[in-house]
């Protein structure tokens, strides 16, 4: 009998006074992992990736503070920090995935959360862009293709 895999559902929270947007993937006794979009995306970019990875995590992709279904902020809050803390309460040894990792953003995500202890997983579409992640403490890299869901679950 095939399991039945859950996915992908909407829920939104309150953090900071705002109301935020995620979707879920995945049984809710598995290890979570985080898939976070980039600039000038929203969190449904990650259901080709969701889809594969959700039989073996608790896929969690959320919308940032002004992106998809997610609510502005009235001040104009869109620093990293105010992004990363949204999503606490983080533990030292949780992993966030980020594609666009050498973005401006993405390097200093890598860089908060390496001071928190917290590892991340960091996507680039070409080769030559993992040398910055790889500079600002990256756990991991991958290149983005057409093998990219493979080299994820490896």
């Amino acid at each position: 009998m095939a399991m039945t895999l859950a996915g992908p559902t909407s829920h939104s929270f309150i953090s900071q006074r705002l109301r935020l947007h995620y979707v879920e993937w995945g049984e809710r006794d598995a290890p979570p992992l985080i898939l976070q979009h980039g600039g000038r995306d929203h969190c449904r970019s990650w259901d080709w990736v969701a889809q594969e990875l959700c039989r073996d995590w608790r896929i969690i992709a959320p919308d940032l503070r002004g992106h998809g279904d997610s609510a502005w902020t009235p001040d104009g809050n869109y620093a990293d920090v105010a992004f990363l803390y949204d999503f606490a309460p983080l533990q030292p040894g949780d992993w966030v995935a980020q594609n666009a990792a050498n973005s401006a953003v993405g390097l200093a995500l890598i860089q908060i959360a390496n001071s928190l202890g917290i590892h991340t997983l960091n996507i680039v579409r070409r080769d030559p862009a993992a040398a910055a992640c790889l500079h600002a403490g990256a756990s991991s890299i991958l290149t983005d293709g057409d093998d990219f869901s493979s080299r994820a679950l490896a």
